[in-house]
Protein backbone atom coordinates (compact mmCIF):
# COMPACT_ATOMS: atom_id res chain seq x y z
CA UNK A 1 0.00 0.00 0.00
CA UNK A 2 1.68 3.60 -0.76
CA UNK A 3 1.76 5.53 1.94
CA UNK A 4 0.81 8.88 0.05
CA UNK A 5 -0.77 8.92 -3.17
CA UNK A 6 -4.17 8.27 -2.90
CA UNK A 7 -4.56 10.55 0.06
CA UNK A 8 -2.96 13.56 -1.63
CA UNK A 9 -4.96 13.04 -5.25
CA UNK A 10 -8.29 11.93 -4.15
CA UNK A 11 -8.63 14.87 -1.36
CA UNK A 12 -7.65 17.10 -4.52
CA UNK A 13 -9.93 15.54 -7.16
CA UNK A 14 -12.85 14.71 -4.78
CA UNK A 15 -13.01 17.59 -2.36
CA UNK A 16 -11.54 20.57 -3.89
CA UNK A 17 -11.58 19.58 -7.50
CA UNK A 18 -8.89 22.24 -7.81
CA UNK A 19 -8.07 21.80 -11.35
CA UNK A 20 -11.48 23.34 -12.01
CA UNK A 21 -11.37 26.36 -9.64
CA UNK A 22 -11.09 29.08 -12.59
CA UNK A 23 -14.50 30.16 -12.26
CA UNK A 24 -15.55 30.20 -8.32
CA UNK A 25 -17.78 32.98 -8.58
CA UNK A 26 -19.93 32.41 -11.58
CA UNK A 27 -23.58 32.81 -10.89
CA UNK A 28 -25.57 29.90 -10.58
CA UNK A 29 -28.22 30.88 -13.31
CA UNK A 30 -26.08 30.98 -15.32
CA UNK A 31 -24.29 27.09 -14.87
CA UNK A 32 -26.05 24.97 -16.91
CA UNK A 33 -27.64 22.12 -15.46
CA UNK A 34 -25.69 18.87 -15.12
CA UNK A 35 -28.63 16.44 -15.09
CA UNK A 36 -29.32 17.77 -18.10
CA UNK A 37 -25.77 17.15 -19.65
CA UNK A 38 -26.04 13.57 -17.89
CA UNK A 39 -29.40 13.03 -19.72
CA UNK A 40 -28.51 13.99 -23.29
CA UNK A 41 -24.92 13.52 -23.79
CA UNK A 42 -24.88 9.74 -23.12
CA UNK A 43 -21.94 8.73 -25.94
CA UNK A 44 -19.47 6.90 -25.49
CA UNK A 45 -16.86 8.14 -28.33
CA UNK A 46 -14.61 11.38 -27.55
CA UNK A 47 -15.85 13.67 -30.04
CA UNK A 48 -15.45 17.01 -27.93
CA UNK A 49 -12.58 18.08 -25.76
CA UNK A 50 -15.62 18.16 -23.30
CA UNK A 51 -15.25 13.97 -23.62
CA UNK A 52 -11.45 13.84 -24.01
CA UNK A 53 -11.57 15.24 -20.55
CA UNK A 54 -14.17 13.60 -19.26
CA UNK A 55 -12.48 10.03 -20.09
CA UNK A 56 -9.09 10.93 -18.62
CA UNK A 57 -10.43 11.95 -15.10
CA UNK A 58 -12.28 8.87 -14.98
CA UNK A 59 -8.82 7.16 -15.84
CA UNK A 60 -7.54 9.10 -13.69
CA UNK A 61 -8.79 8.23 -11.14
CA UNK A 62 -9.11 4.55 -11.89
CA UNK A 63 -5.36 4.39 -11.95
CA UNK A 64 -5.33 5.48 -8.64
CA UNK A 65 -8.07 3.64 -6.96
CA UNK A 66 -6.13 0.39 -8.58
CA UNK A 67 -3.04 1.37 -7.31
CA UNK A 68 -4.55 2.51 -3.51
CA UNK A 69 -7.38 2.23 -2.76
CA UNK A 70 -8.10 -2.39 -3.10
CA UNK A 71 -11.86 -2.24 -1.64
CA UNK A 72 -13.14 0.32 -3.61
CA UNK A 73 -16.55 -0.73 -4.44
CA UNK A 74 -17.39 0.49 -8.27
CA UNK A 75 -21.11 -0.07 -7.79
CA UNK A 76 -21.55 1.84 -5.00
CA UNK A 77 -19.44 4.43 -6.71
CA UNK A 78 -21.77 5.03 -9.45
CA UNK A 79 -24.61 4.92 -7.39
CA UNK A 80 -23.37 7.94 -5.64
CA UNK A 81 -22.55 9.52 -8.52
CA UNK A 82 -25.60 8.82 -10.16
CA UNK A 83 -27.77 10.00 -7.02
CA UNK A 84 -25.90 13.56 -6.96
CA UNK A 85 -26.78 13.94 -10.66
CA UNK A 86 -30.23 13.21 -10.49
CA UNK A 87 -30.52 14.46 -7.26
CA UNK A 88 -31.84 11.23 -5.62
CA UNK A 89 -29.74 9.96 -2.67
CA UNK A 90 -29.73 6.66 -1.60
CA UNK A 91 -27.56 7.43 1.57
CA UNK A 92 -27.71 11.49 2.84
CA UNK A 93 -24.30 12.92 4.24
CA UNK A 94 -23.80 16.64 4.85
CA UNK A 95 -20.94 17.88 2.95
CA UNK A 96 -18.62 18.71 6.06
CA UNK A 97 -19.15 14.99 7.28
CA UNK A 98 -18.32 13.45 3.96
CA UNK A 99 -15.37 15.73 4.30
CA UNK A 100 -14.55 14.48 7.31
CA UNK A 101 -15.04 10.94 6.80
CA UNK A 102 -12.81 10.90 3.74
CA UNK A 103 -9.54 12.55 5.65
CA UNK A 104 -10.00 10.41 8.00
CA UNK A 105 -9.94 7.49 6.80
CA UNK A 106 -7.44 8.30 3.91
CA UNK A 107 -5.68 9.89 6.55
CA UNK A 108 -5.99 6.59 8.40
CA UNK A 109 -4.70 3.86 4.92
CA UNK A 110 -1.89 6.52 4.71
CA UNK A 111 -0.59 5.60 8.46
CA UNK A 112 -1.68 2.30 8.34
CA UNK A 113 0.83 1.81 4.87
CA UNK A 114 1.52 -1.77 3.93
CA UNK A 115 0.29 -2.89 7.09
CA UNK A 116 -3.83 -2.51 5.72
CA UNK A 117 -5.31 -5.77 5.22
CA UNK A 118 -7.95 -5.77 2.01
CA UNK A 119 -9.23 -7.51 -0.52
CA UNK A 120 -7.19 -7.11 -3.21
CA UNK A 121 -9.97 -6.69 -5.72
CA UNK A 122 -12.54 -3.74 -6.93
CA UNK A 123 -15.91 -4.57 -5.27
CA UNK A 124 -18.94 -4.97 -7.35
CA UNK A 125 -21.68 -5.19 -5.24
CA UNK A 126 -24.27 -2.48 -4.83
CA UNK A 127 -25.49 -2.93 -1.48
CA UNK A 128 -23.44 -0.04 1.45
CA UNK A 129 -22.04 -2.52 4.28
CA UNK A 130 -18.76 -1.19 5.04
CA UNK A 131 -17.00 1.55 5.36
CA UNK A 132 -15.25 1.26 2.62
CA UNK A 133 -18.65 1.41 0.55
CA UNK A 134 -19.49 4.19 2.69
CA UNK A 135 -16.00 6.05 1.39
CA UNK A 136 -16.82 4.49 -2.33
CA UNK A 137 -20.12 6.48 -2.45
CA UNK A 138 -19.15 9.49 -1.04
CA UNK A 139 -16.25 9.45 -3.69
CA UNK A 140 -19.19 9.19 -6.00
CA UNK A 141 -21.24 12.13 -4.54
CA UNK A 142 -18.28 13.85 -4.26
CA UNK A 143 -17.84 13.65 -8.15
CA UNK A 144 -20.86 14.43 -9.14
CA UNK A 145 -21.33 17.92 -7.46
CA UNK A 146 -18.05 18.76 -8.34
CA UNK A 147 -19.02 18.38 -11.98
CA UNK A 148 -21.71 20.11 -11.33
CA UNK A 149 -20.37 22.78 -9.68
CA UNK A 150 -17.51 23.27 -11.71
CA UNK A 151 -17.04 21.44 -14.68
CA UNK A 152 -21.07 21.26 -16.15
CA UNK A 153 -20.04 20.30 -19.84
CA UNK A 154 -18.51 16.50 -18.34
CA UNK A 155 -20.09 13.25 -20.40
CA UNK A 156 -21.10 11.03 -17.47
CA UNK A 157 -20.92 7.83 -19.50
CA UNK A 158 -17.44 8.73 -21.08
CA UNK A 159 -16.09 9.18 -17.23
CA UNK A 160 -16.79 6.05 -16.44
CA UNK A 161 -16.08 4.18 -19.19
CA UNK A 162 -12.43 5.49 -18.45
CA UNK A 163 -13.16 4.47 -14.80
CA UNK A 164 -13.71 1.69 -15.65
CA UNK A 165 -11.23 0.53 -18.40
CA UNK A 166 -8.64 1.48 -16.29
CA UNK A 167 -10.08 -0.96 -13.16
CA UNK A 168 -10.67 -4.17 -15.17
CA UNK A 169 -8.14 -3.36 -18.14
CA UNK A 170 -10.96 -5.11 -20.88
CA UNK A 171 -9.77 -3.25 -23.86
CA UNK A 172 -6.81 -0.79 -24.78
CA UNK A 173 -7.59 2.56 -23.39
CA UNK A 174 -8.32 5.37 -25.40
CA UNK A 175 -5.76 7.43 -23.39
CA UNK A 176 -2.96 6.56 -22.15
CA UNK A 177 -1.82 7.17 -18.42
CA UNK A 178 0.72 9.46 -19.42
CA UNK A 179 -1.21 11.79 -21.65
CA UNK A 180 -4.30 12.04 -19.41
CA UNK A 181 -3.00 14.58 -16.55
CA UNK A 182 -1.48 16.47 -19.54
CA UNK A 183 -5.23 16.69 -21.23
CA UNK A 184 -7.06 17.65 -18.22
CA UNK A 185 -4.08 20.21 -17.53
CA UNK A 186 -4.55 22.00 -20.80
CA UNK A 187 -8.25 21.72 -20.44
CA UNK A 188 -8.48 23.40 -17.42
CA UNK A 189 -5.71 25.65 -18.19
CA UNK A 190 -7.38 27.13 -21.25
CA UNK A 191 -10.76 27.58 -18.87
CA UNK A 192 -9.16 29.46 -17.04
CA UNK A 193 -7.82 31.85 -18.80
CA UNK A 194 -10.81 32.17 -21.08
CA UNK A 195 -13.10 33.00 -17.72
CA UNK A 196 -10.79 35.79 -16.56
CA UNK A 197 -10.80 36.94 -19.88
CA UNK A 198 -14.45 36.94 -20.00
CA UNK A 199 -14.07 38.77 -15.71
CA UNK A 200 -11.66 41.22 -17.35
CA UNK A 201 -14.36 42.26 -20.37
CA UNK A 202 -17.29 42.70 -17.37
CA UNK A 203 -15.13 44.69 -14.96
CA UNK A 204 -14.39 47.03 -17.98
CA UNK A 205 -17.55 47.59 -18.69
CA UNK A 206 -18.45 47.66 -15.00
CA UNK A 207 -16.06 50.70 -14.90
CA UNK A 208 -17.18 52.23 -17.96
CA UNK A 209 -20.39 52.24 -16.99
CA UNK A 210 -19.55 53.71 -13.55
CA UNK A 211 -17.71 56.88 -14.98
CA UNK A 212 -20.69 57.63 -17.33
CA UNK A 213 -22.87 57.24 -14.37
CA UNK A 214 -21.08 59.67 -12.04
CA UNK A 215 -20.96 61.95 -15.08
CA UNK A 216 -24.45 62.21 -16.19
CA UNK A 217 -25.09 62.31 -12.42
CA UNK A 218 -22.64 64.93 -11.04
CA UNK A 219 -24.95 67.69 -13.54
CA UNK A 220 -27.82 66.78 -11.31
CA UNK A 221 -30.17 69.15 -9.64
CA UNK A 222 -28.52 69.71 -6.06
CA UNK A 223 -25.39 67.04 -6.71
CA UNK A 224 -22.07 68.47 -4.98
CA UNK A 225 -19.01 67.41 -6.06
CA UNK A 226 -15.62 66.92 -3.95
CA UNK A 227 -12.16 67.26 -5.10
CA UNK A 228 -11.63 63.60 -4.68
CA UNK A 229 -14.61 62.91 -6.62
CA UNK A 230 -17.26 61.84 -4.08
CA UNK A 231 -20.68 63.39 -5.01
CA UNK A 232 -23.26 63.55 -2.48
CA UNK A 233 -26.96 65.21 -2.33
CA UNK A 234 -28.02 67.50 1.13
CA UNK A 235 -31.40 65.64 1.44
CA UNK A 236 -31.68 66.95 5.42
CA UNK A 237 -29.02 69.57 7.16
CA UNK A 238 -28.33 68.89 10.79
CA UNK A 239 -27.56 70.91 13.91
CA UNK A 240 -25.64 68.94 16.37
CA UNK A 241 -21.64 68.03 16.13
CA UNK A 242 -19.67 67.40 13.07
CA UNK A 243 -17.25 64.63 13.30
CA UNK A 244 -14.14 63.91 12.40
CA UNK A 245 -12.32 61.58 10.24
CA UNK A 246 -11.42 59.21 13.08
CA UNK A 247 -14.76 59.77 15.06
CA UNK A 248 -16.75 56.83 16.07
CA UNK A 249 -20.48 57.34 14.51
CA UNK A 250 -23.61 56.06 15.08
CA UNK A 251 -26.05 56.13 11.39
CA UNK A 252 -28.46 54.44 9.70
CA UNK A 253 -27.80 53.68 6.26
CA UNK A 254 -28.78 52.23 2.62
CA UNK A 255 -26.36 51.18 0.46
CA UNK A 256 -27.53 50.12 -3.65
CA UNK A 257 -25.28 49.69 -6.74
CA UNK A 258 -26.04 52.30 -9.51
CA UNK A 259 -28.95 50.26 -10.73
CA UNK A 260 -30.63 49.97 -7.06
CA UNK A 261 -29.67 46.65 -6.25
CA UNK A 262 -29.69 46.99 -2.17
CA UNK A 263 -26.25 45.20 -1.04
CA UNK A 264 -26.68 46.68 2.97
CA UNK A 265 -29.12 48.66 4.86
CA UNK A 266 -29.36 49.02 8.63
CA UNK A 267 -32.31 50.42 7.71
CA UNK A 268 -33.98 47.49 6.41
CA UNK A 269 -32.19 45.78 9.60
CA UNK A 270 -34.35 48.02 11.69
CA UNK A 271 -31.35 48.98 13.57
CA UNK A 272 -28.46 51.72 13.78
CA UNK A 273 -24.85 51.01 13.03
CA UNK A 274 -21.68 51.98 15.20
CA UNK A 275 -18.54 52.42 13.86
CA UNK A 276 -15.11 54.11 13.43
CA UNK A 277 -14.82 56.62 10.25
CA UNK A 278 -11.44 55.56 10.14
CA UNK A 279 -12.97 51.81 9.88
CA UNK A 280 -14.81 52.28 6.50
CA UNK A 281 -14.17 53.01 2.97
CA UNK A 282 -12.79 56.31 1.86
CA UNK A 283 -15.81 57.64 0.04
CA UNK A 284 -17.53 56.92 3.95
CA UNK A 285 -14.96 58.48 5.61
CA UNK A 286 -15.15 61.58 3.93
CA UNK A 287 -18.27 62.10 3.49
CA UNK A 288 -20.18 61.40 7.08
CA UNK A 289 -17.52 64.37 8.58
CA UNK A 290 -19.02 66.87 6.06
CA UNK A 291 -22.24 65.76 8.01
CA UNK A 292 -23.71 67.16 11.09
CA UNK A 293 -25.51 65.36 13.88
CA UNK A 294 -29.30 64.93 12.51
CA UNK A 295 -28.19 65.47 8.77
CA UNK A 296 -29.09 62.74 6.00
CA UNK A 297 -26.46 63.06 3.16
CA UNK A 298 -27.16 60.72 -0.38
CA UNK A 299 -23.67 60.02 -1.56
CA UNK A 300 -22.61 58.62 -4.75
CA UNK A 301 -18.80 57.32 -4.28
CA UNK A 302 -16.55 56.30 -6.78
CA UNK A 303 -15.22 53.35 -7.06
CA UNK A 304 -11.43 54.36 -6.51
CA UNK A 305 -13.12 55.57 -3.02
CA UNK A 306 -15.10 52.89 -2.80
CA UNK A 307 -14.02 48.78 -3.19
CA UNK A 308 -12.15 49.10 -6.40
CA UNK A 309 -11.15 46.00 -7.52
CA UNK A 310 -11.77 43.66 -4.63
CA UNK A 311 -15.25 43.93 -3.03
CA UNK A 312 -16.88 40.94 -1.07
CA UNK A 313 -16.65 37.87 -3.43
CA UNK A 314 -20.30 36.68 -4.76
CA UNK A 315 -21.90 39.68 -3.90
CA UNK A 316 -23.50 42.37 -6.08
CA UNK A 317 -21.24 44.77 -5.59
CA UNK A 318 -18.50 44.32 -8.54
CA UNK A 319 -15.32 45.18 -9.23
CA UNK A 320 -14.52 48.59 -9.95
CA UNK A 321 -18.58 49.62 -9.32
CA UNK A 322 -19.62 53.00 -8.00
CA UNK A 323 -21.94 52.69 -4.60
CA UNK A 324 -24.95 54.51 -3.82
CA UNK A 325 -25.50 55.60 -0.04
CA UNK A 326 -28.42 57.14 2.01
CA UNK A 327 -26.43 58.24 5.44
CA UNK A 328 -28.68 59.69 8.21
CA UNK A 329 -26.03 60.61 11.03
CA UNK A 330 -27.55 59.66 14.54
CA UNK A 331 -24.64 60.67 17.19
CA UNK A 332 -21.08 61.25 17.21
CA UNK A 333 -20.11 58.66 20.45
Amino acid sequence: MKKNTFILNTLIIAISFSITSCNNETDEANTPSTESNYTKNNSSKLITSEDSVSYAIGADFGRQVSADFKDFNEQVFEKGLNGQLTNNHELIIEPALRQQLLQSFFMQLQLAGDSITNSGSISNSSEINSMEDTISYILGVNFGENFTNQFPEFNATIFLNGLKNRLHKTEAPLIDSVTAPKIIQAFFQKKQESARSEELKQSEKIKSDGILFLEQNKNKKGVITTESGLQYIVMKEGTGQQPTATSNVTVHYHGTTPEGIVFDSSVDRGEPATFGLDQVIKGWTEGVALMKEGAKYRFFIPQELAYGANPRPGGPIKPYMPLVFEVELLKIN
